[in-house]
């Protein structure tokens, strides 16, 4: 089984000069793990924008996990979960009011 790449971040505590401290859910395990990244300014500043994205969107947020060398520095450690998309309108439904102008009998 190939190593995840993501989790749902759960609760997370950035300890300025010291460590981000998170607390995870991995993709097909039921117990929660706990981690201590090595601090970093950039993490930290990506993982309150993320709270802030996640809290205006009504998500999560998820966290890239790099187990190995192959990640990308560049790349957010910590993300905000997109919004689901909307449930697809039922044409079948909605009434439509349908305005019909009155004929004037006095007109013809």
């Amino acid at each position: 089984m190939a190593a995840p790449t993501e989790a749902d971040v759960l609760s997370a505590h950035a300890v300025e000069n010291q460590a981000i401290y998170v607390w995870i859910r991995l993709p097909a395990v039921s117990e929660p793990r706990a981690y201590v990244l090595p601090w970093s300014q950039k993490a930290a500043e990506q993982l309150q924008t993320a709270e802030q994205r996640a809290g205006e969107r009504g998500t999560g947020i998820k966290v890239r996990l790099a187990f190995d060398s192959s990640s990308r520095s560049d790349e957010s450690r910590f993300y905000a979960m997109p919004q689901p998309p909307r449930p697809p309108k039922n044409a079948q439904s909605s009434s439509a009011i349908i305005y019909q102008q009155p004929q004037n009998e006095g007109s013809q």
